[in-house]
């Protein structure tokens, strides 16, 4: 190393771990006046042998994984001011794998997770990511049945950001082939082919959000409420094997208590912040939808076959509460059906709405229009039973909902053909 002016002379430097990734640096540096530039290339890094150090303050156990990166850098100090850069950096995961919590808590395994062309300025305080690529993302629960998310694909495309007035803008968000499985094998609950969200523009001090639009094509969802009445998608949330019931979760031994109010003295009012979402439009293109409930005599069946919706959509947060807008919505429905899985005694064919409005606010009621609205091909089938009663009615979910007492085989056949009724419109 020389003090002298201008002297900078090469340097490199390599060192390799126990687990076998490697450290390697190469750059040029100079005392006076304080500065350089070089890379620093990182090679298979262990990353569990690295979050040891982050268990004291992170709930997550890594358990596979290994870092690459590749931070060509300059930076230099003068007038009292540090100036350091990174210049088309990259930064590569693989074999990633941790746990959420203990042991047995949720699973996420990431074969391979990239950051692309990374340029960022501290000086400026500003960063541009031109992608960030995600595959085969894997989150899975041990609980019974065994709910996934798989994502084999997701990509952040053109990122930048303005740290000191907090701006956000990214060009695109793509997601493929989204699926979410809860009883763990079967017709995935949620299946999403292609997801875009385009044009996100999020400003920190205005607490403001702006979508230019959110494009969804052929995705599938669908729900079950068992025989308990417990909804099938409540399998995805968080529990604490740990604890009983109702209690509540002690802080751990060293944690800091942010918010703790004295025994006895009453919560304050929470004022909400302000804050604005706008999505210019949302678009859902051969959409399915169905439902089934459990906890009827005879189970009960929702199903819609195809739905399309356009609309746009502002909401934001006032002193005074929050106000929803939604603005040329366009709703339409293919093949809804209500009722049994095979015989259900609603079907309508089609079910279309056009130039909708609907608005929600603090200070006025709420209204609802459309210019258009229509229903085609509505069926409706009522069955009788022998004593001249709907039998259909035992379909409607409740509470202590009893089957219908059941008829001799020739005598129900004998009924329904006789006392079935439609209407057709």
């Amino acid at each position: 190393m020389s003090t002298l002016p201008d002297q900078n002379g090469p340097y490199t430097f390599s060192a390799n771990t126990a687990r076998g990734g490697s450290i390697r640096w190469r750059g040029q540096a100079s005392l006076n006046p304080i500065g350089g530039r070089g890379q620093l290339v990182l090679d298979s890094i262990s990353l569990p042998e690295l979050a040891s150090y982050a268990k004291p303050w992170v709930e997550m156990s890594m358990t596979a994984g290994k870092l690459g990166a590749s931070l060509p850098y300059r930076f230099a100090y003068a007038g009292g001011k540090l100036a350091f850069d990174l210049e088309g950096a990259s930064l590569k995961l693989a074999e990633l794998g941790f746990r959420i919590g203990n042991a047995t808590a949720r699973g996420v395994t990431l074969p391979a997770l990239g950051v692309d062309n990374i340029n960022a300025s501290l000086g400026k305080g500003e960063l541009a990511i031109a992608a960030i690529r995600l595959t085969d993302l894997g989150i899975a629960w041990p609980s019974a049945g065994k709910p996934s998310v798989a994502i084999p694909a997701l990509n952040i495309e053109s990122i930048n950001a303005a740290l000191g007035t907090g701006e956000l803008e990214i060009a695109a968000i793509r997601l493929t082939q989204l699926g979410v499985n809860l009883h763990g094998a079967g017709t995935p609950a949620l299946a999403l082919p292609a997801l875009s969200i385009e044009g996100i523009n999020a400003t920190r001090d205005n607490a403001e959000l702006r979508v230019a639009s959110v494009t969804l094509a052929d995705g599938r969802l669908q729900a079950r409420r068992d025989a308990r009445g417990m909804i099938d998608w409540l399998a995805l949330l968080p529990t604490d094997a740990a604890a009983p019931a109702g209690a509540s979760r002690a802080a751990a031994p060293g944690a800091v208590v942010l918010f703790a109010a004295p025994s006895g003295a009453a919560t304050p009012p929470v004022v909400p912040a302000p804050w604005k979402v706008a999505v210019d439009q949302v678009r859902f293109d051969n959409f399915s939808l169905a439902y089934s409930d459990l906890t009827a005599s005879a189970p009960l069946e929702v199903s819609l076959a195809k739905v399309g919706l356009k609309l746009a959509l502002a909401a934001s947060q006032t002193p005074q509460g929050m106000t929803l807008g939604v603005n040329g919505a366009e709703l339409a429905v293919k093949d809804m059906r209500i009722g049994g899985k095979n015989d259900g005694p609603v079907r309508m064919a089609e079910i279309g709405v056009n130039g909708a409005a609907f608005a929600l606010a603090p200070t006025a009621p709420p209204y609802l229009t459309a210019e258009r609205a229509w229903l085609k091909g509505v069926q409706l089938k009522l069955v009788l039973d022998a004593a001249g009663k709907p039998n259909r009615l035992a379909l409607l979910p409740g509470p202590g909902a009893s089957a219908a007492a059941p008829m001799p085989a020739l005598m129900a056949k004998s009924v329904e053909q006789r006392a079935t009724q439609s209407l057709r419109y």
